[in-house]
């Protein structure tokens, strides 16, 4: 459904205005991922004239209420006190022509009790095996309960749009959600065409991570395997992309483990020197414990970088196993990693797949595909194309 075809679609079911609920807005310093993935597709429905608004956390030093590239962004209430904030809110976003769509980021807004009209929920990933690393065992002990027990019993009957077939499985099996009845929608994310290839990659052998600096992305594990590699290879060279609260134990660590020289932290960079890490790398490494897709493997690989990457659900999707790059168990990583050097010609084959896969993904057909979804929601089609 092209944006034209779409938004006539959008007002044929009375939908004018469409609210994205968002834990975290994109301009918030621990944002990833799934905000970004938001943040596009309000792009792309503010640029074809449809009102937009993110209702989302407040972040540091920005002020509660902003426009950005069309839309209008409303940060109220803290990681948790958003939650009620937006509830306090209901009787507007309950008003006619209102869509719906919420990011279930773990904790639910809970838009099955309270919404009447269309409304859409984005998963995804599964914080199953998060939870305790990232909250400790007693606060992840409830996350989990609500996640994995209480939430999908209200969301039985919703529509659901998540990036991959490999996230549908588990939120089929793990959660109950949309089993055997069509209301689960795989709608992969899209890639900015500013990532595309453009000279040469480095002349010594460069491995690259990107990713936030939590526990939850295991880039340790990353940093270990480069021990063997380096061993193999010494003029290779790590660098990691991105900032976090992990940041000063990973270098402590890369400078024990490999030296001062061979791993460089580069902290959070513009676009620009990100497109330029991607093009410069032989390899982009993600040994996530939980992804919904992958983002940075689609973007290194529409700049036409291979991926070793951790075989889990979102990679399965994000990389064509043997084609695009390597899936392996965490403890493979070293061996992938070293076989990539090893072989020009195999790296140079997927990356060139790599681009290829990454050119079929873009924010535009993620937004209208969502906003198909609304319009089914608000007709009462209970099966999604």
């Amino acid at each position: 459904m092209d944006d034209s075809v779409a938004e006539a679609a959008l007002h044929s079911a009375g939908i004018h205005r469409i609210v994205l609920l968002a834990w975290r807005d994109s301009a918030d310093p621990d944002s990833g991922g799934s905000e970004r993935h938001t943040s596009a597709m309000a792009e792309v429905w503010a640029a074809a004239g449809i009102d937009v608004t993110v209702r989302t956390s407040r972040v540091s030093g920005q002020p509660p209420r902003t426009s950005r590239h069309g839309y209008r962004v409303v940060r109220r209430g803290g990681r948790i006190s958003v939650f009620p904030r937006v509830w306090l809110g209901i009787p507007r976003l309950r008003s006619r022509g209102t869509g719906i769509v919420e990011v279930w980021n773990g904790i639910p807004w809970l838009t099955p009790l309270w919404t009447k009209g269309a409304n859409v929920t984005w998963i995804h990933h599964v914080h199953e095996p998060l939870w305790d690393v990232m909250c400790g065992p007693f606060t992840g002990a409830i996350g989990r309960t609500v996640e994995m027990r209480m939430a999908p019993r209200l969301y039985r009957r919703s529509l659901i749009c998540t990036p991959g077939e490999s996230t549908r499985d588990i939120l089929e099996r793990r959660l109950g959600l949309g089993r055997d009845s069509g209301r689960i929608s795989v709608v992969p994310p899209g890639v900015d065409p500013a990532f595309c290839p453009s000279g040469l990659p480095d002349p010594a052998p460069s491995v690259l991570v990107v990713a936030r600096l939590v526990r939850s992305k295991r880039v340790e594990l990353v940093i270990d395997a480069m021990r063997d590699v380096v061993g193999r290879y010494p003029v290779t060279v790590l660098h990691i992309v991105g900032d976090g609260p992990e940041r000063a134990r990973l270098e402590h660590r890369a400078r024990a483990t490999l030296g001062p020289q061979r791993a460089i932290f580069h902290g959070a960079v513009s676009q620009q020197h990100l497109i330029e890490a991607y093009r410069s790398a032989w390899i982009l490494v993600s040994a996530s414990a939980a992804e919904g897709w992958g983002m940075t493997i689609s973007e290194a690989g529409a700049c036409g970088t291979p991926a070793v990457a951790t075989d889990i659900a979102g990679h399965q999707d994000a990389v064509l196993a043997n084609v695009t790059g390597l899936l392996v168990p965490p403890s493979e990583l070293g061996r992938g990693i070293s076989q990539l050097i090893a072989n020009h010609r195999l790296r140079d084959k997927m990356g060139h797949a790599a681009r290829a896969k990454a050119a079929e993904l873009s924010w535009e057909r993620t937004a209208w595909r969502t906003a198909d979804a609304l319009v089914q929601s608000a007709s009462g089609v209970a099966r999604m194309r």
